[in-house]
């Protein structure tokens, strides 16, 4: 299966919506109804770039940092969009982009767009408007 984006949002309205302009701006979407569907997706997609989802997917099924972090074991490199409740961010910090509620549509797409289209990589994505620090790695000792 190819996808760049795979959409497992709890809000099914704004899942469809943010698909639909993924798809208009002629991105490789996928939506999934929840977690569970979403794990079996990735499991079978080959060239998935940005999972977006909400953190909190209901009782039994996996919360979307479970997600995204089984999914970034094997793809080390995938962006992760978590879409969801102001106070819930905190659990997210350094593993991808957050985007609180209520947001639009097009703001969550414009932000897969950017990670689909940016030059350099960081872990963390944060809002544009945000001071970015880069660290290097300190040299190793020589000798």
């Amino acid at each position: 299966m190819v996808a760049s984006v795979v959409v497992a949002l709890n809000e099914p309205g704004l899942a469809a919506r943010v698909v639909s302009d993924l798809i208009a701006a002629d991105y490789p979407v996928l939506s999934v109804p929840d977690s569970l569907a979403a794990f079996q997706v990735l499991k079978a997609t080959t060239r998935l770039r940005v999972l977006v989802t909400s953190i909190e997917h209901g009782a039994g099924k996996l919360t979307g940092l479970a997600l995204a972090c089984s999914a970034k074991v094997k793809r080390r490199q995938l962006d992760v969009v978590f879409v969801d409740a102001p106070q819930l961010a905190a659990t997210v910090q350094g593993i991808g982009m957050f985007l609180s509620t209520p947001v639009d549509h097009t703001e969550i797409a414009v932000q897969v767009i950017r990670l689909l289209t940016a030059d350099i990589r960081c872990p963390a994505y944060p809002h544009p408007t945000a001071t970015i620090h880069w660290y290097r790695r300190a040299s190793p000792p020589e000798g």
